[in-house]
């Protein structure tokens, strides 16, 4: 979820985190770089991979967002940050993330060259 936030084309990514009813923390921005999701904990371990296509998705509306707009130091800030970013998943889900980062450049190029 604190990916998927930080993902949003949104300006404010904060984000609270709650724990249990006493516990409260904000987020740092990037705290989820030190605890891929491909990492974490999961009761039913074909979510892992459920989720990994899910972020793919919304990671790559992230970088044609950033492409469209002009953003190219996040483009490729995220476009280098791929691999800690689905860190522990599938072989799966990183073999659709990188045909996913093929793609995008692909599309944001044609976008820019119709421009």
């Amino acid at each position: 979820e604190r990916l998927a936030r930080f993902l949003t084309p949104a300006a404010d990514t904060s984000v609270l985190v709650i724990k249990d009813e006493k516990t409260v923390w904000q987020s740092a921005p990037f705290n989820w770089l030190c605890e891929p999701v491909g990492c974490g904990s999961f009761s039913v371990e074909s979510d892992r991979a459920t989720l990994a296509v899910k972020l793919t998705d919304i990671l790559q509306r992230k970088l044609q967002h950033l492409f469209s707009s002009g953003s190219m130091c996040e483009y490729r800030r995220w476009m280098a940050s791929m691999a800690s970013l689905f860190r522990g998943a599938t072989s799966r889900a990183q073999s659709r993330l990188k045909a996913c980062a093929r793609s995008t450049l692909r599309r944001c190029t044609a976008i820019q060259q119709q421009s």
